[in-house]
């Protein structure tokens, strides 16, 4: 298998294993699909995309974070320091 594909599988476990942890945390907050489709102003098929770990962006996973009144952090590591990058509402940024 070639680096390129297996980077790729990587990637897609990734997003999947995101999706599945947005999914439990929305159903522990006893919110439906169509309730955060609503809330985040996406369709309800774009819902179910993102907790199947398809074509989620950060702004998009922000207001789904904040539908059931999560805040998510997204944060750049540089090593040697660390930058808060605005998602969603939130739009300040802080280094570290």
């Amino acid at each position: 298998m070639e680096p390129v594909e297996v980077e790729a599988g990587s990637r897609r476990l990734l997003a999947e294993t995101r999706g599945h942890r947005l999914a439990e945390a929305r159903k522990q907050s006893g919110l439906a699909q169509r309730e955060v489709a609503a809330r985040t102003g996406v369709g309800i098929v774009r819902v179910s995309r993102i907790e199947h770990g398809e074509g989620a962006m950060p702004d998009v996973i922000a207001r789904y974070v904040e539908a059931p009144g999560g805040r998510l952090d997204l944060v750049a590591d540089f090593g040697d320091h660390t930058v808060r990058m605005p998602t969603g509402s939130d739009h300040g940024t802080a280094a570290a």
